[in-house]
């Protein structure tokens, strides 16, 4: 949890179940959540930034499904 998030200049991507390419940063992660608007870790609790990741990265719900014909 003491580990410093790092500013990633090019993303890292990951495709989820349904091929759906992801960017792999704190925007994408199941951990965040908002306070007033800001975006906030679910670790720390600390602002996240768009383009940053940390160690403790989870695909969120939402996207794990992005791409999934809906019936």
């Amino acid at each position: 949890m003491g580990r410093e998030l790092k500013h990633k200049e090019h993303l890292e991507c990951v495709r989820n179940s349904h091929g759906i390419v992801i960017k792999k940063a704190c925007m994408s992660c199941e951990r965040k959540f908002y306070i007033d608007g800001v975006r906030r870790c679910g670790r720390t609790g600390k602002k996240v930034e768009a383009r940053k990741v940390c160690e403790h990265w989870e695909l969120s719900s939402g996207l794990k499904n992005a791409g999934k014909i809906r019936n």
